[in-house]
This record gives structure tokens, C-alpha cells and sequence, in this order.
């Protein structure tokens, strides 16, 4: 319990350090000035070190181990300070994608299992080509949308990348039928990628199907 409890005070901690390199790495790439109530309010702070302790305590769920934890932690963190990027500037840092690819990489090597790259290299191939072609005609995907989606099969896998593009997916769809519901927009208003992305990497990370159906 005591173990527990140190954790996720490590993870409400890093959450607070998210919330200052997001404001960095918006600033290093926007003159307009930071405003939002997630990124300059007065209880910003609170409520990144809430996600933090919030993602951890999921992260604590699923892994046991010190490094398995320490990896799931560093996709998280990485994960919710690029959405946060990418919903308030429609870019996503490649500095965190290159962070997520050495994460990768260090994960295989401590398995001591270098063939898992295949695999890995095979997703990132679909993911890339699975978001260039609309990304080339310019249907609201970026090409930061498709470095984070090659970054996603690279991480997860070929049926891991499904999974979280399914996901990506039905968010989207959701948030599509608030906008006409709300009559802010609708099904063609552009939407930042990033967040529900990061939401399906997550999610396929912790519970993936292919493992749950032993594939």
C-alpha cells in the first residue's frame, strides 16, 4: 500500500512537470499567448497533478512490475502532454514522438528480444500508410497525425494499431454528434487527432484485444 501511495505522488508530481513543458513546447511553437483553462488557470496545476495521480492509479492496475510501470508511466505522460499540445495548437512535438520510439526501443532491449522490432516496424509501416492517404488530401489529418500514427503502430503492433484507431474513431464519432447536437459544428469540423488517438493508444496498451482473444 505504502508503495502505492508513493507512486502515484511520483505520477501527481510529473503531472504538474507535464503542465510546464506543454506550456514550453506551445510557446516554442506559437507567438499568440497561452490562454485555456487547462494550461494557465489558477487551477491548472491541480488538475494535471489529479490526471497524473489519476493515470497512475490505472497504470497501477494493469502492471506490477517497476520497469512495466515505469514504461506504462512514460507512454502516459508522454501521451496526455502531447494532446495537450496538439488540442490547443493543432501540432504535435516530435521531440515526444522520438521520446515514445527510444521508449519502444529501450522496452525490447530489456526484454532481450530484438525480433520484436519486426512487428513493431510492420506497424509502423500501416500506421503511415493508413494516415498518409488522407492526410494527402487534406481531410483533417496532419502529418504530425501520421508520424503519431506510425509512432502507434511501431508501439503497438499491427492489430494494436487497429485497435486504437477504432477507438480514435468512435470518439471522434461522438464528439461529431455533440457538435450537431449542440449546433457547434458538425461531422466535417476539423478536430484535433491527437487527443483520441493518444486515448486509443493508451487503452490498447493497458487492455489490448489481440491478447484478450489469443492472437
Amino acid at each position: 500500500m505504502a508503495q502505492a501511495v508513493v507512486w502515484v505522488l511520483a505520477g501527481a508530481g510529473m503531472g504538474i512537470l507535464l503542465l510546464l513543458l506543454a506550456r514550453y513546447l506551445i510557446k516554442k511553437r506559437t507567438e499568440e499567448k497561452i490562454e485555456g483553462k487547462l494550461l494557465t488557470s489558477r487551477i491548472s496545476i491541480v488538475v494535471w497533478a489529479l490526471f497524473g495521480a489519476l493515470g497512475t492509479i490505472v497504470i497501477l492496475l494493469f502492471a506490477d512490475r517497476t520497469l512495466k510501470i515505469l514504461e506504462y508511466m512514460g507512454i502516459f505522460f508522454a501521451l496526455l502532454c502531447l494532446s495537450a499540445v496538439d488540442g490547443k495548437i493543432r501540432k504535435i512535438p516530435n521531440e515526444l514522438l522520438l521520446f515514445l520510439i527510444l521508449l519502444k526501443i529501450a522496452s525490447v532491449a530489456a526484454a532481450g528480444d530484438w525480433r520484436a522490432l519486426l512487428p513493431a516496424l510492420a506497424g509502423a509501416a500501416i500506421g503511415w500508410v493508413m494516415f498518409t492517404i488522407p492526410a494527402r488530401f487534406s481531410l483533417t489529418i496532419g502529418w504530425g497525425d501520421v508520424k503519431l500514427a506510425a509512432v502507434a503502430g511501431f508501439y503497438l503492433g499491427i492489430i494494436g494499431l487497429v485497435q486504437a484507431v477504432a477507438i480514435m474513431g468512435i470518439i471522434v464519432a461522438l464528439y461529431g454528434l455533440y457538435l450537431v447536437a449542440t449546433k457547434k459544428g458538425n461531422f466535417k469540423t476539423e478536430v484535433a487527432i491527437g487527443p483520441p488517438l493518444s486515448f486509443g493508444i493508451f487503452v490498447t496498451l493497458l487492455y489490448p484485444i489481440a491478447s484478450a482473444i489469443q492472437i
